[in-house]
């Protein structure tokens, strides 16, 4: 009788191992590897906004920053759009650990623009924003007037992207935490 209550903890004490490991598996598969991508997206929103403004600040027409956004839009848009379409699956899909949604949320809640016109269900990303306001400003017009409008708008999103990172690094801490105690 004392031999089959042993044999009956061991299984139990198994199951509850095989489930801490199911959840760092899960952690180590999937919640890091889209961490250190978000990390390189991130680093990269931040250069490419800062470069964006010095280079409006001494533009003389919006042709050349059109050029510099497209440019620094396409830079890391294969990271973007898979880190996206992964967080945009996995928020929501019941085989994510409930710890795991929130990470995944505020993952694709990153992509978000300031102030975004588009279905949240759209990819679009700061550096469209920043297009549609170029595009808008005729081509004839002297940029100086612009200038500032345009720097604003490019301060905005730098300052929005850095309150993301901060929402999403707190959120991949309490997925952590969560799943693997």
């Amino acid at each position: 009788m004392i031999e089959l209550t042993l044999q009956a903890i061991d299984r139990v004490i198994s199951l509850l191992r095989g489930r801490i490991d199911d959840k760092r598996r899960f952690v180590q598969e999937q919640v890091d590897p889209i961490f250190k991508d978000m990390e390189i997206i991130h680093q990269n929103y931040i250069q490419s906004f800062t470069d964006i403004i010095q280079a409006a600040e001494e533009a003389n027409n919006n042709q050349d920053l059109i050029g510099l956004v497209l440019n620094k839009k396409m830079e890391f848009e294969h990271v973007r759009v898979k880190t996206y379409s992964i967080a945009k699956v996995a928020r929501t899909s019941d085989r994510v650990p409930e710890p795991a949604k929130e990470f995944f949320e505020q993952c694709f809640m990153y992509f978000r623009r300031q102030n975004d016109v588009f279905s949240i269900d759209k990819y679009s990303s700061r550096f469209s924003g920043m297009l549609e306001i170029l595009s808008g400003i005729d081509q004839g017009s002297d940029i100086s007037k612009s200038r500032q409008l345009l720097i604003d708008y490019f301060d905005g999103c730098l300052d929005y992207t850095r309150k993301s990172w901060e929402r999403f690094t707190q959120e991949y801490g309490k997925c952590k935490l969560e799943m693997l105690r």
